[in-house]
């Protein structure tokens, strides 16, 4: 997946395609890749505000999938999952030389973690 964290605005998720082998004719000539189907974009939330201090998010379910603190930015209100569920976002910072999403797990159905330096 592919991720866009836009701060003060939202979180999107969009599915990639893996990377397909070069495709040859019997002379040697590449020949022309297809399309690669694009896929849409879902929102996995918009901003709810910085986790520190008192805390809350009525919105999300409990127990929180993510450990509050002063460097965790929540967006929620995403797109809809089964159940009735909303997607949400967590996302911890840690510094780092530049602008960088280092990783983004589904912690629990529709609930994801995300680690970006900055």
């Amino acid at each position: 997946f592919f991720y866009e964290i836009c701060f003060f605005d939202k979180v999107v998720q969009q599915e990639v395609e893996e990377a397909k082998a070069a495709a040859f004719d019997e002379s040697g000539t590449a020949l022309q890749a297809e399309e690669a189907p694009k896929h849409e974009l879902i929102l996995l939330g918009v901003p709810l505000g910085f986790a520190g201090g008192s805390f809350s998010a009525p919105s999300i379910d409990k127990p929180l999938f993510f450990e509050p603190g002063p460097h965790v930015y929540v967006f929620h209100n995403g797109a809809g999952c089964p159940g009735g569920v909303r997607r949400s976002v967590a996302v911890e910072f840690f510094c780092g030389p530049e602008p960088k999403v280092l990783a983004v797990k589904e912690v629990r159905m529709c609930a994801y973690l995300a680690h970006m330096a900055h």
